[in-house]
């Protein structure tokens, strides 16, 4: 087995863990909305799982507008607890999302 595949069967159980409500929420919000704005989450060492927004100063705001605002508030989450992964939900397209 190589390196990256034995990392990989290391990492499975919590990118899964991670993973299925990130994509719970963004499919849940396209049912609702019709789209998102990104989103993250973080696996603690417990095994829980938060999931984390951003509130742009402007509505409505776009995808570019709200990402750094999340991968800014996931480094101080990860800063502040002990955090074994994040994750960020995002869709593929840029759309305005009230």
């Amino acid at each position: 087995m190589s390196e990256a595949s034995s990392l990989y069967a290391d990492l499975k159980l919590e990118m899964q863990t991670i993973a299925a409500p990130l994509m719970d929420f963004g499919e849940q919000q396209v049912r609702k909305n019709g789209g998102f704005l990104p989103f993250g989450a973080t696996l603690n060492r417990s095994g829980e799982v938060a999931l984390q927004a951003a509130l742009p100063e402007r509505d409505p705001a776009t995808s570019e507008e709200v990402l750094p605002l999340v991968l800014q508030g996931l480094a101080i989450a990860a800063q502040q607890a002990e955090i074994t992964a994040v994750a960020v939900g995002r869709m593929g397209e840029d759309r305005r999302i009230r």
